[in-house]
């Protein structure tokens, strides 16, 4: 049986709690300096967990997810934690859940544009 949203949502507020805990720590791993073999780590970690929870052939959106995650705690971290860990495991699970909805709603499919139409009136000439 799946954790439920509830548990999903605590369990990440209680990572944000952890990375608020060890905030020099993760701002020095994190920062502009900071080391891209954990960042790596962290993405590939939330990446896996994701995928987890999605359809198999889906490992874009997990892997998109996985980076929102990483820029999610490094966006908290330069911005000197705006927000409490709860209000930003809800933000994250809330944008999370949008692009998951899209991606999963087959009315969303995206119809690029035609490339003809797109072209500057002095490139056509």
């Amino acid at each position: 049986m799946g954790d439920s949203d509830a548990q999903r949502l605590a369990r990440m507020a209680r990572f944000f709690e952890h990375v608020a805990q060890y905030d020099r720590l993760y701002r020095a791993l994190l920062g502009k300096k900071g080391s891209p073999w954990f960042a790596a780590r962290i993405q590939d970690s939330v990446t896996m967990m994701t995928a987890a929870h999605l359809p198999a052939a889906d490992d874009l959106v997990a892997t998109i997810l996985g980076g929102m995650f990483l820029q999610t705690v490094t966006w908290w971290l330069a911005n000197d934690r705006p927000l409490t860990s709860d209000e930003l495991a809800v933000r994250y699970a809330r944008l999370a859940s949008a692009i998951i909805r899209d991606t999963d709603s087959a009315s969303s499919a995206f119809q690029p544009p035609n490339p003809v139409a797109c072209t500057p009136a002095s490139e056509g000439q």
